[in-house]
This record gives C-alpha cells, sequence and structure tokens, in this order.
C-alpha cells in the first residue's frame, strides 16, 4: 500500500522547495526556516512535532558526518522508524519491542530502512516476526526519502526464515 496524500498547492510549486511531492519524496533540509516548518507541520497534522525537529536533526547529523568523514553514520533506522511516524501516522513501540516496529491501525508493522551507501536496494526481511505489513523506507544519497508500505500477504512466499526483498518488487507490489 503506498500511501497518497493530496498536495496542496504551496508544496507543489516547482520554485519552491516541497516537503512533499507527488511521488513521496522529503527535504527536510529547510525545516529551520518557519514557513517550510509551517508547510510541513499543516500536510501533516497529526505528526508530532518533536518527531519532526529529531528527524530533521538526524538527517543533518547524518549529512554532516557524511560531508566530514565521507562515511556514513549508523542511524538509519531512526530515520526510517520517525519517517514512518510522520508520514503514515504509525505509532511506535518502546525501544528493543520484539516482534515489529510499530503499530498502524490494527496491522503491526515493521520498519526497514535502505541507507544511502547501499549499492543494491534490497531488505533482509526475518519472516518469524509478527507483523502484517512493511514499510520500507530509502534514504538517498542527497538524504532525500522515500517510503513504500505493502502488506505482508502480498510478498512472495518464503521457503525460508528470512527472505530479501528488493526495492523493485516492493514498488511493483505498491
Amino acid at each position: 500500500m503506498t500511501r497518497h496524500v493530496p498536495m496542496p498547492a504551496e508544496l507543489t510549486d516547482p520554485t519552491s522547495q516541497p516537503a512533499w511531492t507527488s511521488s513521496q519524496w522529503l527535504n527536510w533540509g529547510d525545516i529551520n526556516d518557519p514557513a517550510h516548518a509551517v508547510q510541513i507541520r499543516n500536510h501533516f497534522p497529526d505528526a508530532n512535532p518533536t518527531y519532526i525537529a529529531a528527524l530533521q536533526a538526524l538527517l543533518q547529523t547524518a549529512s554532516s558526518f557524511n560531508v566530514a568523514t565521507k562515511r556514513h553514520h549508523q542511524i538509519y533506522g531512526d530515520i526510517g522508524e520517525l519517517y514512518g511516524a510522520i508520514v503514515h501516522g504509525i505509532a511506535l513501540h518502546r525501544f528493543n519491542a520484539q516482534g515489529s516496529d510499530g503499530r498502524f491501525g490494527d496491522d503491526f508493522v515493521e520498519i526497514k530502512t535502505i541507507s544511502p551507501f547501499k549499492k543494491r536496494k534490497l531488505v533482509n526481511l526475518r519472516m518469524d516476526r509478527h507483523f502484517s505489513k512493511i514499510l520500507v523506507v530509502q534514504v538517498m544519497q542527497d538524504f532525500s526519502i522515500q517510503g513504500l508500505m505493502v502488506s505482508r500477504s502480498v510478498l512472495p512466499k518464503p521457503y525460508l526464515p528470512k527472505m530479501v526483498v528488493e526495492w523493485e518488487l516492493l514498488r511493483q507490489l505498491a
């Protein structure tokens, strides 16, 4: 299931820095600009404002660390979880909860993040976990973000307790 949100005109203007585009890319770089922050809050009114600030801070940290060291910081899982909470309204479980990362209505959601340094766009799933949906979040080299949520029932049936799922397959299933 891909979540499509109606686009306010000010967010689709190609001359502006959008917080959201129809292809679900997010650019959080200008959230410190009050007008841009208001656009994000208006577009995601139910999102926890501290999550939005935390996501912006994590993206800034990841970007700064990459520029300074030419390496990547190990915070992309947290970025993916915050993205899921903000964009999809996933209620995150407590830290280190077993089975899934959060709830989306009555569904348990496993959140996987593809970091910008990965050459192949895939995630590893443990099929023995308790989840009915998977949200895969992709962080790009420019630190923009895209996410796809699909139901576990549309995934190919695994023959092993672990399964590798490619981004392109998820796009086809969404």
